[in-house]
């Protein structure tokens, strides 16, 4: 977060019309801090005094845990503070009365980092389905979880060799109890609930198995039906107004959205009554997504923070006053790799020649194939090209098509392979 907030100071300026400053953190170990070049002198062993802290505008609290954290966060409400918080175990279990203090008090609290930091899930819920009846929630939101699955059906693997071997590679806690049984996935599940049909719910109440017992056996015979199992948190609005809630593993088709999703990778499908199923896919975890999503929040805040000064984020997220004309890089000099296919007459050399004006103008080959006769006579070749200037590109393609032995104009398309 730190890294985000300095590295593109500049730029997060821009977008909310203010400066972002650190007035103070709290943590129990100042050292570690003042190696990231930190002034030391703003450090305090206890976060109830930036809660208390006269010139903190936002409060972020990244602690985790519950009763401390909802003391702090608790607090800084009450002493007229915006509050972004990471924390789904705090909010899932004291959720009511945070939000309840938020709302009495006039002050915001964002919360998108506490449950798949990566996706922007509680923003989709809260605002950009604002007005639709929601009417399921599937999703894969630990990853942890999603890691292990994915191996133990890849490689016939048991539970225990590969959660060693994710805690091994950081994908899962020295304790991952809450991970493995389900009490994570839960607690998410609670969040998501309370956002998809604003209600009130306690998330022990959620039934809720884990992972820990899967035995492999179950695996092999859910690839004999074509699926996969996965750690699936769901919930449905019945008819009759009752919320159906589950955390456990479950068959899913393996061809499925939900059932292509690997490794430590979480996955939301949100089915609505007017837009159908929307489904997001992404990191869930991790240092820099979470990071991300607390970022975005603090931004949130500070755009209607500025609003009060006259200066807000319209309606592009920026401030009209730092919105410039944007700089635009000609067609002609943009790179990229082609898909060309020639039509030519079915006579020798056709092909060298067109290698040869690719070449001229500094354009390689990366694959060229050669079709039947079609036709009136004439044979379609397809070749497709490395990187390349767009404007090499279009002269080597001229070049082409003026040669006596070619008979229509030549396809050209874009290839973009960096695609989900």
């Amino acid at each position: 977060m730190l890294h985000i907030l300095g590295a593109h100071a500049r730029e997060l300026e821009r977008r909310t019309g203010t400066r972002l400053e650190l007035t103070g953190f709290a943590s129990r170990t100042p050292a570690r801090w003042s190696e990231l070049g930190l002034d030391a002198t703003k450090c305090s062993a206890d976060p109830m005094d930036l809660a208390r802290h006269p010139n903190v505008d936002i409060l972020i609290e990244v602690m985790g845990g519950v009763e401390t954290a909802r003391n702090v966060v608790l607090e800084a409400l009450a002493s007229g503070k915006d509050v972004v918080t990471a924390n789904k175990a705090l909010l899932a279990e004291k959720g009511d009365e945070i939000f309840k203090a938020s709302a009495e008090n006039g002050r915001m609290i964002g919360f998108e980092a506490s449950v798949c930091g990566g996706l922007p899930i509680i923003h989709l819920l809260k605002r950009s389905l604002a007005a639709e009846r929601i009417q399921r929630i599937v999703a894969i939101v630990n990853g942890t979880c999603n890691y292990i699955l994915t191996h133990m059906i890849a490689d016939r693997r048991p539970f225990d060799e590969v959660l060693k071997e994710a805690q091994s590679l950081g994908y899962a806690e020295a304790d991952p109890t809450l991970d493995i049984n389900g009490g994570d996935s839960a607690h998410k599940l609670a969040l998501l609930s309370m956002l998809g049909w604003g209600v009130r719910l306690d998330h022990a109440a959620i039934p809720t198995a884990g992972i820990e017992a899967l035995p492999l056996v179950e695996v092999a015979y859910a690839a004999e039906l074509k699926m996969v199992i996965k750690l699936l948190a769901c919930a449905r609005m019945e008819d009759d107004g009752r919320l159906a809630l589950s955390v456990g593993p479950a068959l899913v088709p393996a061809g499925s959205v939900i059932g292509q999703v690997h490794g430590a990778v979480n996955a939301v499908l949100v089915d609505g009554d007017h837009v159908g199923p929307i489904v997001m896919s992404g990191a869930g975890a991790g240092q820099m997504p979470t990071a991300n999503a607390v970022v975005a929040d603090l931004l949130d805040i500070a755009r209607l923070r500025a609003a009060e000064t006259g200066d807000a984020a319209g309606p592009t997220g920026f401030p009209e006053s730092s919105r410039g004309q944007a700089t635009l890089v000609p067609r002609e000099e943009q790179v990229a790799a082609n898909y060309l296919r020639i039509t030519a007459m079915d006579v020798p050399g056709i092909l060298a020649e067109a290698a040869g004006a690719l070449a001229e103008r500094g354009i390689s080959i990366a694959q060229v194939h050669q079709h039947g006769r079609g036709m009136g006579g004439s044979v379609p070749v397809v070749i497709l090209t490395h990187e390349a200037k767009q404007g090499d590109l279009d002269q080597a393609v001229r070049a082409i098509d003026a040669m006596p032995k070619i008979k229509d104009k030549t396809v050209v398309m874009r290839v973009v392979e960096e695609v989900p």
